[in-house]
């Protein structure tokens, strides 16, 4: 099969990369919304009540404005304070919610960092090729770093980790797969390779997009199984940028 057919360029590349971290805040912002009553005074999350209403506001901002750049109903010349303004948001967000914090913010806010810059210098295709780049390492090194974490982790190799995971309170799920210990120690071994050789998807795009199509297969079963839902689109935001990376790589070095 032909590589054309796996080339993304980066500027269609950035501008899926935005849709899709916007869906990601939105997402962010409904969950925290939410959590209504849990911050109420009384309730397990319970906050100051002048940090509950601007948090409750700024999340419902945080939908909104993701929505409206998800779907392109914000114009152009908006992204950038768009941006800028989800990046914040999201950041005092994530620092106000001592529990429930999601572990994806931090990816968020890579590639809303990155995407900021971009807009910067619209019109340079060397910066579009650098945004793109920069998302996508940093994308494969959290994949990878966190796979060689697990390998080196003895609780993980046996499935205990992902085992006890699947039946805590929090994100323990009736019916799931992961409650047998022989089905979480296979998982966790399919997780443990998939995060090791992720490197090789910034070689070739067939690669980049073989291992994105296991990545969202793979965040979304965290997803259902385990809750993790923000994860899913946090990832996915980095996937063009890891296709079109491939392809710029594979062009370099005459693939």
């Amino acid at each position: 099969m032909t590589l054309d057919l796996f080339m993304l360029d980066p500027a269609v590349a950035l501008d899926l990369c935005r849709r899709l971290v916007a869906a990601a805040v939105a997402l962010s912002g409904l969950e925290t919304l939410s959590l209504f009553r849990a911050l109420r005074p009384g309730g397990s999350l319970a906050r100051p009540s002048l940090r509950r209403h601007l948090l409750l506001a700024t999340s419902a901002l945080r939908f909104v404005v993701g929505v409206g750049l998800a779907t392109a109903l914000i114009a152009p010349s908006w992204h950038l304070p768009a941006l800028v303004f989800l990046l914040a948001a999201t950041w005092w967000s994530h620092a106000s919610l001592a529990y429930g914090n999601s572990g994806a913010d931090p990816m968020i806010g890579v590639v809303l960092t990155a995407l900021i810059v971009g807009e910067l210098v619209p019109d340079s295709e060397l910066v579009q090729k650098m945004v793109v780049v920069t998302i996508a390492g940093h994308a494969t090194i959290a994949y990878f770093t966190t796979g060689l974490t697990k390998a080196l982790d003895a609780r993980w190799r046996s499935g205990v980790y992902l085992h006890t995971t699947a039946n805590s309170r929090i994100f323990g799920r009736s019916g799931s797969l992961l409650t047998d210990p022989r089905h979480a120690a296979v998982a966790s071994w399919i997780v443990i390779i998939f995060e090791l050789i992720f490197p090789i998807a910034l070689l070739d795009p067939r690669a980049a997009v073989a291992l994105c199509v296991a990545g969202l297969l793979f965040h979304l079963g965290n997803a259902l199984i385990l809750g993790l839902k923000n994860f899913l689109f946090a990832f996915a935001a980095t996937y063009p940028a890891i296709i079109a990376t491939a392809g710029l790589v594979s062009w370099w070095i005459g693939i």
